[in-house]
C-alpha cells in the first residue's frame, strides 16, 4: 500500500486515495504506509485535499502536519530559486554585460531560468 502513494515519473496517485490511506494509517497505527501517504499529500495543492471529504476527518495534528510539511517544500524551492537566480545573474552580467535586461539577465538566460524554474515546480507535485 505505501507505494501505491508513491509519486513516479509515471503514476500521481489522486488525492481521494493519498487521504484514504492515511486516514487508515492513522487509524490502524500503519507507520510506513502514513509516511509515504504524508509525504505525497504534502506535494498536493491545498484546494486539492481540501476538498476531500474524509481529509476533514483526520486529526488536527496531521492535518497541520501536512501543511507544515508543504510549506517547508515550498520555502526550500523558493531559496534553491533565489539562489540559482544569482548565480544566473553573476554569470549574465559576466558574459552577457550588453545584453542584459536591466541589470538582471539577457532574454537566453532569463527563457534558460524559466525554463529550470517550472521542472523545479513540476518536481514539486
Amino acid at each position: 500500500m505505501s507505494k501505491d502513494v508513491e509519486v513516479t515519473p509515471n503514476y500521481t496517485p489522486s488525492a481521494e486515495k493519498v487521504v484514504r490511506y492515511l486516514y487508515h494509517a492513522d487509524k490502524y497505527g500503519l507507520e510506513a504506509l502514513q509516511k509515504s501517504a504524508f509525504e505525497t499529500a504534502a506535494r498536493f495543492q491545498s484546494d486539492d485535499l481540501e476538498k476531500v471529504e474524509l481529509f476533514w476527518e483526520l486529526p488536527p495534528v496531521t492535518t497541520t502536519s501536512i501543511f507544515v510539511r508543504r510549506l517547508k517544500l515550498l520555502e526550500n524551492a523558493r531559496k534553491t530559486t533565489m539562489t540559482s537566480l544569482k548565480e544566473r545573474e553573476n554569470e549574465c552580467s559576466l558574459y552577457h554585460r550588453d545584453s542584459c535586461l536591466g541589470d538582471r539577465l539577457c532574454s537566453k538566460c532569463l527563457m534558460n531560468f524559466g525554463k529550470r524554474v517550472a521542472r523545479d515546480i513540476q518536481e514539486l507535485k
